[in-house]
C-alpha cells in the first residue's frame, strides 16, 4: 500500500524519567494539521573491525546509538510546549530536560509497521510565520536513544484538532509596538537540552542545554524605531557603545483566540539589514535578527 493515507504520527511524554516509558495511561497527541517527518534516522555507529595487512574490514562492531527525529507540522495548539520547555511547560529551567516517545506508523500491503522512538528530547524548535498567504509552521528535532518495531499503531487513530493558524493569524510587538506590516518572523530555541551517554549502548539521560533564543524577522519600513534600537537605545541617531534590551510578544491566533503565544524578557538586536531601497517593484523592508532571553510560552493546560 505505502500510498496516500497510509502514514501516521503520534507522540506522549515519558512519564517515569528518561527511556522510563509513558506509564499505565499516557496520553498520546497528534502535533499538529499537515504533518510531515523530515528525519526519522537511526544510526548504528559501526566500527570496521580489521587485521594487519586486511584491505577489507573482516566485521563491523556496532557501538553507540544514535538517533535522530525531525517532525513539522502546521500549529493548531500549543500542546507542543510540553516537548520544549521544561519549566511548568512554559519556558526553561535547569535540571532534567522532557523526553517523549513518538510512534511513527506505516500500511503497507503485508500489514503495519510502527516504529516507536523512545527517549526523544528536544534539542531545537521552530515557529514560522511566512507571510499571510502560508499557515504558521512548527518544527522539532531532537535525538533519540531507543527504538522499537511495533505491528500496530499504539496510539490508534487521533484526529488533530480545529484551529490551524493561518498566515493572518500572527502578531509581533517590540517595545510595547505592534509590527501592523510584519512580513516574517521565525522564533527559534537552540540547544534546548542534550543526551548524557554511559556505559550502554543508549543515553542514559536528558538534561537542560545551554537554550538560545532568537527571532528573525521582516518588515516593510514604517519608520526609524528599529532601527534605532540596532543603534543602541531608543532615540540614538550615532552607534552606542552598547545595545539596550526591550520585552516582546510573538502571537499566533485563529479567529481573535490565542493559540500559542511567546513573551520575551529581553530582546537585543544582532543584525539590521534595508532591502529593495531601489526596487519600484517592491516595498523597502528591514530584516532584523534579535537575540532574546527570559521566554514565556502560553501554558498547554490553561
Amino acid at each position: 500500500m505505502t500510498g496516500a493515507g497510509a502514514g501516521s504520527v503520534a507522540y506522549a511524554p515519558e512519564a517515569n524519567g528518561y527511556l522510563g516509558g509513558t506509564g499505565d495511561t499516557p496520553t498520546y497527541y497528534v502535533p499538529g494539521a499537515n504533518v510531515q517527518v523530515e528525519t526519522a534516522e537511526l544510526t548504528r555507529n559501526l566500527l570496521e573491525i580489521l587485521a594487519p595487512r586486511d584491505v577489507e574490514a573482516q566485521e563491523f562492531l556496532a557501538q553507540n546509538l544514535d538517533g535522530q527525529l525531525s517532525v513539522s507540522w502546521v500549529m493548531n495548539s500549543d500542546e507542543f510546549h510540553r516537548l520544549i520547555f521544561n519549566d511548568a511547560n512554559t519556558g526553561f529551567t535547569s535540571g532534567l530536560a522532557n523526553s517523549a516517545e513518538w510512534y511513527l506508523g506505516c500500511d503497507y500491503k503485508g500489514g503495519t509497521t510502527e516504529r516507536q522512538i523512545k527517549g526523544w528530547a528536544p534539542a531545537s524548535a521552530q515557529a514560522v510565520y511566512n507571510g499571510p498567504t502560508e499557515s504558521v509552521r512548527v518544527t522539532v528535532t531532537g535525538p533519540y536513544g531507543d527504538e522499537e518495531k511495533n505491528t500496530s499503531l499504539t496510539a490508534g487513530i487521533l484526529t488533530t484538532g480545529s484551529d490551524e493558524v493561518p498566515g493572518h493569524g500572527a502578531s509581533l510587538t517590540i517595545n510595547g509596538v505592534e509590527l501592523s506590516k510584519l512580513q516574517s518572523a521565525t522564533l527559534s530555541f537552540e540547544n534546548i537540552s542534550r543526551l548524557q551517554p554511559g556505559p550502554s549502548p543508549h543515553p542514559v539521560d536528558a538534561v537542560a542545554g545551554n537554550v538560545q533564543t532568537s527571532l528573525d524577522m521582516t518588515t516593510i519600513y514604517e519608520g526609524p524605531e528599529q532601527h534605532e534600537l540596532a543603534l543602541g537605545a531608543t532615540g540614538a541617531t550615532s552607534v552606542q557603545d552598547d545595545v539596550s534590551e526591550v520585552a516582546a510578544t510573538l502571537a499566533f491566533d485563529v479567529a481573535g483566540s490565542t493559540v500559542a503565544s511567546y513573551d520575551i524578557a529581553g530582546i537585543a538586536p544582532e543584525t539590521y539589514g534595508w532591502q529593495d531601497l531601489v526596487n519600484n517593484d517592491a516595498d523597502v523592508t528591514e530584516s532584523i535578527q534579535w537575540r532574546g532571553r527570559g521566554i514565556t510560552g502560553s501554558d498547554p493546560s490553561a
